[in-house]
C-alpha cells in the first residue's frame, strides 16, 4: 500500500505539471492522464506487485485488530475519520492559500504565477495541492480532501514497524511503539482535515525505508520507490529538505542499480524532478530572485542567527509538546512565562519568531496548528528510555552496523539545520515529518523489550489512547458534541462569564471558518463571473464556492482603475485593513484613487483572536479617455 500511494502521488505530481505545460489543467486532461496512468499501471502490474493489494485477509484483520493495542489504534484513528466525514475543512493556512492557489490553477486550465501581495500563493511546495487538484476538479469541493489524511494515517502504522526494523529496533519494540506513535496529535487531528504535514510524515518514512530495502534487495523498484518517496517529501514542504539527510546516507550503497537500467533512470530522473520541490524553487527563482521564495515573504520565516533560532526551536517544540490536550490555565501560563524567561534571550526570541512562537504560548484546547507528537506520546516515550535505560539485566545489544547507527543520528542533524534558520511559531507542527526519523535511536536499546511487556506501559499507551480520543472528541475544529448547542446555552445563562464566552468564541469560529465569507459572497453582482479581490491570508476559498461559479483575480492597490477594468473585472472585493496595510493610506484614499463606488460593507469574523474585519465591494467607473 505504501509503495502504491507513492506512485499515486508521484504520478498526480507529475501529472499537474505537464498537463498545465498544454494549457490542459481541466476535466478532459485529467481523464486522458488517468488512462495513460491506467494502462502503464496494468501493464507493469507485476513489477509493481499491485496485485497485491488485491489481497485482503478478513480473518486475519480480524485477530489482529482484536489485540489491545491495534484496537486502540482503530478506535482512535475512527474518531479522526469520523470529524473528517462531518465537518468540512477549517485549516486556515489550506483555505488562506493552497486551497485557493489550486482554484486559481484549476480556472487558469494551468499552473501560473498567481498576480497578488500574498505571495504564499506562489512561493510555497506544491505536491499536496497536485494530489487534492483532481478531487476539487471533479467533486467542485474540498469536503473528500481529508481522505488524503485519512490514507496518510493508515498507511503510517506499517511504516513505522517496517523503518524501525530496519533501523535496528527489536521487532516487539516496533511492533508496540507502531501502534501508538500514529496517535500523536499532529498525525489524529490532520487525519481528519486538510493538513499537510501528516502529508510528508509519510514519505519521510518510505523514503528511508525504500532505500534500506533496496540496500539489502538489489531491485530497481525499491531504489526508484525511494527516490519517488524523498521528492515527494520535499515537495510537501520545504521546510522537509534536511530530511534528505538521513534518505541519502540509506541509499547511497544502492545508487549502482540505476546504472544497470539507464533508461528507466531517466524515466525516473524526470519523475523525480517533476514530484519534487524543484519546479517551484524554478518559478521562485524566475518571479522573486531566490529559489527558496523568502524574498517575496517575511525574512524573518527563513532567517535569523543561529544563537537564538537553534535554542529557541528546541524550547518552542518542547513547550509545546508537552503541553496538555486540554490546559485550562493556558491564560495564566501566557502571563507567566514570558517573564520568567532571560530579557535579552526573550528580546531576541521576539525578534526572530512569530509572536506565538517567542512568547511560548499555549491555547485552552490543543489544535492542528500547533500541536506536535501530544503530552501522552511524549511523556510515554521519556519515561520508556529513562525506564529502558534503567533496566539491570538485559541481553546484548544488537550491532547493525556504523552507517545504520549514522542514519539514526542524521535526523537530529537535520532538524539542527531547519532550526537553525526557521523562525516560524508553529515549530511542534512544521517537524511532524522528523518525529518518527528521530525516535528509533531512542528505542534501540535492549531494555525497551522488557519495558513494553510491563503492565505499567500498556496502562500508558492506554492513557495515550484515552487523552487522543478525548481532544478529537473535543477539538474546537472538528468536534464530536453538540458544542455549539450546548456552549450557546451555558453562555445565555451566564452571560457574565468571560472564559465561558470565549470558548463558546473560539468554538463558533472554527464551525464558520469553512465558509466564513457566506455573508460577503452572497452580496456580490449575481451576473458577473470575473471579480477583483484585495486579501492577504484571509479565507479566501469561501468566497470561490461553489467551486467553478465564478473567478476572482488579485489586485494590488497601487494598480489604477484602467489597469483593473483592463483584466475584465468590473467590481473589487477588498478588505479594507490589506488597504491601508499595504502602504495605500486609508481605504478612502484607495476608493479615490480608482474612482469606485462602495456596493456593500460586510463585517466578518474568522479569527478568534480579534474582531470582525469591514470588507466591501466597490464598483468601478472608469470614464473614457478623450481623444485630442
Amino acid at each position: 500500500m505504501a509503495a502504491f500511494w507513492v506512485c499515486l502521488c508521484a504520478f498526480l505530481n507529475c501529472a499537474g505539471w505537464f498537463l498545465s505545460a498544454l494549457h490542459a489543467l481541466n476535466r478532459t486532461g485529467y481523464l486522458c492522464a488517468f488512462a495513460v496512468g491506467i494502462a502503464l499501471a496494468f501493464t507493469f502490474r507485476r513489477q509493481l506487485h499491485l496485485d497485491k493489494l488485491c489481497r485482503f485477509n478478513l480473518q486475519k484483520q480480524r485477530r489482529r485488530f482484536s489485540r489491545f493495542l491495534p484496537a486502540g489504534f482503530a478506535i482512535v484513528a475512527g474518531l479522526a475519520i469520523l470529524g473528517g466525514i462531518l465537518h468540512p475543512p477549517s485549516n486556515y493556512d489550506a483555505l488562506a492559500y493552497r486551497v485557493p492557489r489550486i482554484l486559481h490553477w484549476l480556472a487558469a486550465e494551468q499552473w501560473e504565477w498567481v498576480y497578488t501581495n500574498f505571495q504564499r500563493l506562489n512561493t510555497r511546495a506544491a505536491g499536496y495541492e497536485w494530489v487534492a487538484a483532481p478531487m476539487m476538479l471533479f467533486t467542485h469541493s474540498d469536503r473528500l480532501l481529508f481522505l488524503i489524511g485519512v490514507a496518510s494515517q493508515l498507511l503510517l502504522p506499517g511504516l513505522v514497524f517496517s523503518t524501525f526494523t530496519r533501523l535496528g529496533v527489536s521487532r516487539v519494540v516496533a511492533w508496540h511503539w507502531m501502534w501508538v506513535l500514529p496517535t500523536g496529535y499532529s498525525f489524529l487531528l490532520q487525519a481528519g482535515g486538510i493538513g499537510n504535514d501528516i502529508y510528508g510524515a509519510v514519505f519521510a518514512l518510505a523514503s528511508v525505508d525504500f532505500a534500506l530495502r533496496a540496500r539489502t534487495s538489489g531491485r530497481f523498484r525499491d531504489v526508484a520507490l525511494s527516490f519517488l518517496a524523498v521528492a515527494l517529501l520535499s515537495g510537501a514542504k520545504t521546510s522537509n529538505l534536511p530530511l534528505m539527510l538521513p534518505w541519502g546516507l540509506a541509499v547511497l550503497p544502492a545508487l549502482k542499480v540505476l546504472l544497470k537500467r539507464p533508461v528507466l533512470t531517466v524515466i525516473l530522473a524526470v519523475a523525480t524532478v517533476f514530484s519534487s520541490l524543484l519546479p517551484i524553487c524554478w518559478a521562485n527563482q524566475k518571479y522573486s530572485g531566490d529559489w527558496t521564495g523568502a524574498k517575496a515573504e517575511e525574512p524573518r520565516m527563513t532567517s535569523g542567527d543561529p544563537r537564538v533560532t537553534i535554542p529557541g526551536n528546541m524550547l518552542i517544540a518542547t513547550v509545546q509538546n508537552f503541553a496538555p490536550p486540554i490546559f485550562p490555565f493556558s491564560s495564566q501560563w501566557n502571563e507567566f512565562v514570558p517573564h520568567i524567561l532571560p530579557e535579552s534571550f526573550h528580546r531576541k526570541m521576539r525578534d526572530t519568531f512569530e509572536a506565538a512562537g517567542a512568547n511560548l504560548s499555549l491555547a485552552e484546547l490543543q489544535n492542528e496548528e500547533y500541536c506536535g507528537l501530544g503530552f501522552g506520546v511524549s511523556l510515554l516515550l521519556v519515561v520508556s528510555v529513562v525506564a529502558a535505560w534503567k533496566q539491570k539485566r538485559t541481553p546484548p545489544k544488537v550491532s547493525t552496523g556504523s552507517v545504520v547507527n549514522l542514519i539514526r543520528w542524521s535526523p537530529y542533524f537535520s532538524f539542527l539545520v531547519y532550526a537553525a534558520k526557521s523562525g516560524v511559531g508553529a515549530v511542534a507542527r512544521i517537524i511532524t515529518p522528523y518525529y518518527l526519523l528521530m525516535i528509533p535511536l531512542l528505542l534501540v536499546g535492549p531494555g525497551h523489550v522488557t519495558v513494553c511487556h510491563r503492565k505499567w506501559w500498556r496502562i500508558g499507551a492506554g492513557l495515550v489512547y484515552v487523552l487522543a480520543a478525548l481532544l478529537l472528541i473535543v477539538t474546537p475544529s472538528r468536534p464530536l458534541w453538540p458544542a455549539n448547542t450546548i456552549l450557546g446555552s451555558l453562555a445565555a445563562r451566564h452571560p457574565e462569564n468571560q472564559k465561558l464566552a470565549r470558548v463558546q468564541t473560539v468554538f463558533s469560529v472554527y464551525a464558520e471558518r469553512s465558509d466564513a465569507m457566506s455573508q460577503l459572497r452572497d452580496v456580490l453582482p449575481a451576473g458577473e463571473k470575473v471579480l477583483g479581490l484585495i486579501t492577504v491570508d484571509d479565507l479566501e476559498t469561501s468566497l470561490w464556492r461553489p467551486f467553478g461559479s465564478r473567478r476572482f483575480l488579485h489586485v494590488k492597490p497601487q494598480d489604477t482603475a484602467e489597469e483593473i477594468t483592463a483584466r475584465g473585472i468590473n467590481y473589487v472585493v477588498v478588505n479594507s485593513e490589506v488597504v491601508a496595510g499595504l502602504g495605500a493610506g486609508s481605504f478612502e484614499l484607495w476608493l479615490g484613487h480608482v474612482r469606485g463606488e462602495v456596493v456593500q460593507k460586510v463585517a466578518l469574523r474568522y479569527r478568534a483572536a480579534r474582531g470582525p474585519f469591514d470588507w466591501y465591494v466597490v464598483r468601478l467607473e472608469v470614464e473614457p479617455i478623450q481623444k485630442p
